[in-house]
């Protein structure tokens, strides 16, 4: 209850501009179920916080795999992003 009243004071005190870097893991995969447990009770508008995942390149394949899952089957305001990177000679 105190994880999920701190989700909606976080949001409400931004007016909504806030994310949550998804990396797949099980930390960030529980936070996005309260962030959608406070949806259900609709103390936030659904999809109302983006889960922001980097995809580096560098992640296993399993875990890309999970995050597609995410955005495809339980959580579609899903980002997946590709940083940009600069190489120096």
């Amino acid at each position: 209850r105190e994880a999920c009243h701190r989700i909606e004071e976080l949001y409400y005190e931004t007016d909504g501009k806030c994310y949550v870097s998804f990396s797949g893991g099980k930390d960030s995969t529980v936070l996005l179920a309260l962030i959608k447990l406070c949806e259900e009770v609709y103390t936030i508008p659904p999809g109302g916080i983006p889960a922001v995942f980097s995809n580096t390149g560098i992640e296993l394949g399993v875990t890309v795999n999970f995050v597609k899952w995410v955005k495809e089957n339980y959580y579609s305001n899903v980002v997946i992003v590709r940083p940009v990177t600069f190489w120096f000679a």
